[in-house]
């Protein structure tokens, strides 16, 4: 299509050539042949009708410039181009010869931003399948990890359970674990700890300090010592009971434990010596903490962080399936 464009535009050049040359020799002169100036035999050729070396070269660097276009080296084409300006600069052939150009151009940054579209689609597609793929095999090796963490924790919690009881309150959708053989019978002096689950999964760790003496100690606070290291708990932060009865006076606390009771009552049931001091309004009284209540706090500890991790990796394992 752009060679039919080049060669109708010349064949206008070049018939406008002929009529001005033809306009030149005379209207008024009449001659059976245009190239005949004389009536002897010989002839003459008249100068003005050969072609102009410059058309010749203007065709050829033409057809220079749309081979090199369809070739696709735009960059030769510029060069024969500017060859055709150097001839002729003005003329209509060198204008459409600059378009193709331009249109080669275009066509060729086109080709390059569809390219680098594809490119980067190509990566960005790769590079999620291997995100993707990269993801997957982590979450496979995950539920692999979990799934053996989760049968050794098994054992150890089968452990811990054994030693506890079990007691389920329907209405309050709680299950509550205390240690085996020891009953919450308020005429005693002890220092315990017990677990609640809740139907939803959640668990948490409450204690229990009891007094049991001649008279009340109205107790406001304890003291706990573990070896050389000092806790202090108030009863502002958990229930306080009192009664009397045939084995004297009882005061009885209890309270949810936090993390920071969780580091008390671990450091209690190591410590070489530990003991607790009742303090109250009425007096206030010490006691030093059997070896058995300490045994008894390291079962609930055990069965707690059992239960506790064994929520904590089938939550996990949940959420890395769905």
């Amino acid at each position: 299509m752009r060679l039919v464009v080049i060669w109708t535009i010349f064949a206008v050049y070049l018939a406008i050539i002929i009529y001005i040359v033809y306009n030149s020799s005379g209207s008024n002169t009449i001659q059976s042949d245009p190239f005949i100036t004389n009536t002897d035999s010989t002839v003459v050729v008249d100068s003005t009708f050969i072609i102009p070396p410059s058309v010749t070269a203007v065709d050829s660097l033409v057809r220079l410039i749309d081979n090199a276009l369809n070739s696709g080296n735009i960059d030769q084409a510029r060069r024969y181009y500017k060859e055709l300006l150097e001839i002729d600069p003005d003329s209509r052939v060198a204008g459409g010869a600059r378009q193709m150009i331009e249109q080669a151009e275009e066509e060729r940054r086109r080709r390059i931003a569809a390219r680098e579209k594809t490119r980067k689609n190509t990566v960005t597609s790769t590079r999620k399948t291997s995100t993707r793929s990269d993801r997957q095999q982590k979450e496979n090796t995950r539920i692999a990890e979990l799934q053996q963490k989760i049968s050794s924790n098994n054992i150890r919690l089968e452990n811990a359970l054994s030693r506890m009881r079990t007691v389920n309150n329907a209405q309050q959708r709680i299950t509550w674990y205390y240690i085996k053989n020891v009953s919450h019978y308020v005429y005693k002096n002890s220092f315990e700890t017990y677990i609640g689950q809740s139907d939803e999964g959640d668990i948490w760790l409450r204690m229990r300090i009891y007094y049991n003496g001649d008279k009340w100690l109205d107790i406001d606070t304890y003291e706990l010592y573990a070896d050389d290291k000092l806790y202090t708990i108030s009863t502002l932060y958990g229930n306080m009971e009192r009664g009397r009865g045939r084995a004297g006076a009882w005061e009885w606390f209890d309270m949810k434990v936090s993390a920071k009771e969780v580091d008390m009552i671990e450091a209690v049931m190591e410590a070489g010596r530990s003991a607790i001091r009742y303090i109250g309004e009425s007096g206030s009284w010490d006691r030093t903490m059997t070896e058995g209540e300490k045994l008894r706090l390291k079962y609930v500890m055990d069965a707690y962080n059992s239960l506790q991790l064994q929520s904590d990796y089938n939550n996990e394992l949940v959420l890395l399936r769905n």
